[in-house]
């Protein structure tokens, strides 16, 4: 499973086996925000748009793309 760190490199955001992406802010250490993938699909690849608050993940043979400004 991937992690990567957002466009800002202020969140490291990471896939998982049970179907969710976890968004982690660096400096506090907390859990900021999950990301449903509505199933029990493993998410095992994802990439942040290296200038935009955008991410592509991967799971069970499915993309999705995500839009925040939370992560901005």
């Amino acid at each position: 499973m991937d992690a990567t760190m957002n466009n800002t490199d202020k969140f490291v955001v990471s896939g998982s086996e049970n179907a969710y992406v976890y968004i982690w802010d660096m400096v506090e250490g907390k859990l900021v925000e999950k990301l449903d993938h509505d199933g029990s699909k493993t998410v095992h690849s994802l990439t942040f748009h290296p200038e935009a608050s955008q991410l592509v993940t991967a799971a069970g043979g499915s993309m999705y793309i995500w839009e925040t400004t939370k992560m901005a």
